[in-house]
């Protein structure tokens, strides 16, 4: 095969979907992604970490129809960085986007919005998308994720886009390093030669920060969305929020204490009276959970510093 007919064989999107006991949404997610991929060259490549349920099984029968891999790793093994790491050596795409297992696309016209972000500039290696709250996720939670992008959409264009660079000036600098890996595209050429950095946790910030501060550019594209969000219990919620303000905090990137936006949007919604003192009384709690998180964290340092 010469050059020319090869380069015409490597798949425009290299695919990467990290799955763990996903038997529930996995196939949605696969099918829905390469429907929207359908004009592309492309390949889909899931790496699972010894899922206990049908996740594998269900992949295997979709394997008849659709253009998609199988990678497993061990589970003492796993860790986001890594097993992204991997993935860029595996796949041979011009892009990698990575999509949680568990996040099902809301707009076919992504990868098409994805290629025209990375057009806006020679800057940039990196795009990432919007999240939607699933409908059986709890009101609270439905509010963090809705002011979470919300200082992203307030700083977008009609759009919905958004460029991030080292000399915008950012009217919200908390979302600076921003960078959700649930729906992410990159330039392959840029992770080959700057990976995923090797932290315990938000490897995807991790990045954000390196992107930012290191010159380049990255994108947030409200268009580009999948469903995906977790109805957390309240150990999962602290437990959730202790990762927060440790990992996120230095990344100037705390995706959740958005407070003063949770107040506004109870007082402005259609919801009566009733209804919003009951949401404030659910936020309270919410809030009390964080202090215990931050009360883990003081107890921890003051144990660590007494050894």
């Amino acid at each position: 095969i010469d050059m020319k007919s090869k380069s015409r064989l490597i798949p425009i999107f290299s695919v990467v979907i990290l799955t763990y006991n996903a038997e529930k949404t996995i196939k949605d997610c696969i099918v829905k992604i390469s429907t929207a991929l359908n004009k592309f060259r492309y390949e889909i490549i899931v790496i699972d970490s010894e899922s206990g349920d049908q996740t594998v099984p269900i992949i295997e029968t979709l394997k008849h129809t659709i253009s998609v891999r199988i990678i497993n790793v061990l589970k003492k093994k796993f860790s986001f960085s890594n097993t992204r790491n991997l993935s860029i050596k595996i796949a041979t795409g011009k892009y990698v986007c990575f999509v949680s297992g568990d996040a099902i696309l809301a707009e076919k016209q992504s990868f098409k919005y994805f290629i025209d972000d990375f057009e806006l500039s020679s800057k940039v290696v990196a795009v990432f998308g919007n999240q939607i709250s699933n409908k059986n996720t709890s009101e609270f939670q439905k509010m963090e994720f809705v002011c979470r992008f919300g200082e992203l959409d307030y700083q977008a264009n009609k759009e919905g886009v958004f460029l991030q660079h080292k000399y915008v000036r950012e009217l919200l600098p908390d979302s600076k390093y921003y960078l959700f890996n649930t729906f992410s595209c990159f330039k392959r050429s840029f992770l080959i030669k700057h990976p995923f950095p090797q932290v315990e946790a938000y490897e995807d910030f991790a990045l954000g920060k390196y992107i930012i501060d290191n010159g380049y550019s990255k994108v947030y594209d409200r268009r580009c969305s999948v469903y995906h969000s977790h109805t957390l219990n309240s150990f999962s919620y602290i437990k959730k929020q202790i990762e927060d303000i440790r990992w996120g905090r230095q990344y100037r990137a705390r995706t959740s204490n958005k407070i003063i936006c949770k107040i506004l949007r109870i007082i402005s919604s259609d919801k009566s009276l009733p209804q919003k003192i009951v949401l404030f009384i659910i936020m309270s709690y919410y809030y009390l959970l964080k202090c215990v998180a931050l009360f883990i964290i003081f107890a921890y340092k003051l144990v660590r510093k007494s050894i």
